[in-house]
This record gives structure tokens, C-alpha cells and sequence, in this order.
């Protein structure tokens, strides 16, 4: 209710309802009911649902996002719901829209694990240049920094005109799948136009970046939380109880 003070929207996003319904598999106790009450305060709080990411982006790059209806309110619904994994697999009876909707745990579970890894290769790729044996050091469990005398050098190369032009083409390239366009490149009027919008994104994402080459290792649920960035555009603002991502939105998003 105070985040809502004065007239503010409180909006979610998908990549956090997914990562609500999708257990590790290594957790040590049972995270469910934590993970219903987060699913019921979407329900009774948000006041909308944002599209996902790359719909999201989509609208951005000026391209037509599908249309996806109620699927991130029932995942919630269903989560929100079930007393277990098990039982939301079975499914549950929305008796507001008299219909039994089921979510698919284990689909959810491989989408998560399968975005983190993608995420955690980019980001062990784009330092490994500059710290070899980083990728070794994060498989073994272990963490490797960039010495501190070429520290300076990374970080002008990673704010660099060119390295952002290419994480902000990026966007575009995750957009265009959801569009049914055929493969191609944004245009110079269309980068133009999306890049600013893009900043608080990318600027963090660099940030990020940084940081795992000098202060901290990457976490599993990073990349749920960069993907908020994403959304940052006008007026929006990232509420957050990460202190990590909090400390990166205040040197970032200014």
C-alpha cells in the first residue's frame, strides 16, 4: 500500500511471476507457500502486468507484440492457489472465470534455468576477454577479478559507443522472433529512436557486468532482475529489495 502512495501504479512483471512459479531444485526447504503469498499480493496489489520482456521490447523497437491475453494473471492465479507444484501441475478452478487453469512447473523450472544459463554465459564471455580464466574459475565454484590496474581500461571499453550499439541491437534481435518478422537488422531510424529508451538498461547491464569482473560473483536470480531495466522508461521506477540492483539503479539511473 505505500509503494501506491500519491497516485503511483504498481506494475509486474512477467520474468518475476515465472521465476514465483518455478522452485529451484536445490532448494533446501519448501519455498511454496513463501511463493503463493508472493503470487496472491500480484493478485490483490499490481495494479497491471506488464508484457513480457520481449514483447516489451517489441513495442519499443516499433514492431506489433502479439497479444497475450490472461497468461501471466492465471499463472499467478494458479500458483496462488495451489497448495504445491504438484496440485498447480493438476490444475485449479478460476471461479471468477469458471475455467480450471494448470501451470507447467517443470516448463517453467526449464525456461528459468535455460535463460539463466544464456545469461551467465554472456556475461562470463564478455569478461573472460579481459580476465582470463574467469569462465574456468566460475565453473569450479570459484571467482576471479580483474586486477585493479586495468580496471579503468575495462571499464571505458564496456561504456564504449561501440559496445553499446551492439547490446542495444541486441534488444532488437530478442524482440523479432515474437513478431513472426523475418530476420533482420533495425534500421538507423529506428536505432535512433530506441536507444535512449534503452539507457537505464543497458547502463546497468554494463554496471553489472563490471561488478562481476571486480566485486562480486553473478547470482541465479540476476537475470530476473536486470530484465527490470528493461521496463524503465518515462516515469517508471524499479522497486527493489536487492541491495546489489540497488546499488546499481542509483549509479545508473540518475
Amino acid at each position: 500500500r505505500r509503494l501506491k502512495a500519491g497516485g503511483n501504479t504498481l506494475i509486474a512483471i512477467p520474468t518475476s511471476i515465472l521465476e514465483i512459479a518455478s522452485p529451484h531444485a536445490d532448494e533446501r526447504t519448501d519455498a511454496w507457500p513463501k511463493r503463493r503469498k508472493a503470487a496472491a499480493a500480484i493478485l490483490d496489489y499490481a495494479d497491471e502486468i506488464a508484457n513480457d520482456t520481449e514483447s516489451h521490447l517489441a513495442t519499443l523497437w516499433g514492431l506489433q507484440a502479439p497479444d497475450q491475453g490472461s497468461v501471466w494473471h492465471d499463472i499467478c492465479e494458479a500458483t496462488a492457489q495451489s497448495e504445491s507444484p504438484a496440485v498447480a501441475e493438476k490444475g485449479v478452478d478460476d471461479r471468477i472465470k469458471g475455467v480450471r487453469t494448470s501451470l507447467k512447473v517443470s516448463a517453467i523450472q526449464t525456461w528459468r534455468r535455460g535463460h539463466w544459463k544464456q545469461f551467465a554465459e554472456d556475461v562470463e564471455n564478455a569478461i573472460e576477454e579481459h580476465v582470463p580464466g574467469y569462465k574456468k574459475a566460475r565453473a569450479e565454484g570459484k571467482y576471479k577479478k580483474l586486477p585493479k590496474d586495468k580496471r579503468e581500461q575495462f571499464r571505458n571499453d564496456l561504456s564504449s559507443e561501440e559496445v553499446r550499439k551492439v547490446c542495444v541491437a541486441s534488444t532488437f534481435f530478442r524482440a523479432l522472433p515474437t513478431t513472426g518478422v523475418d530476420s533482420r537488422s533495425p534500421t538507423a531510424e529506428e536505432y535512433a529512436r530506441t536507444a535512449p529508451l534503452l539507457e537505464p538498461y543497458i547502463d546497468a547491464y554494463i554496471e553489472y557486468i563490471y561488478g562481476c569482473a571486480t566485486s562480486f560473483a553473478p547470482q541465479p536470480n540476476d537475470f530476473g532482475d536486470s530484465e527490470c531495466f528493461v521496463y524503465l522508461q518515462g516515469d517508471n521506477m524499479l522497486v527493489t529489495r536487492e541491495k546489489r540492483w540497488s546499488r546499481i539503479a542509483k549509479r545508473v539511473c540518475q
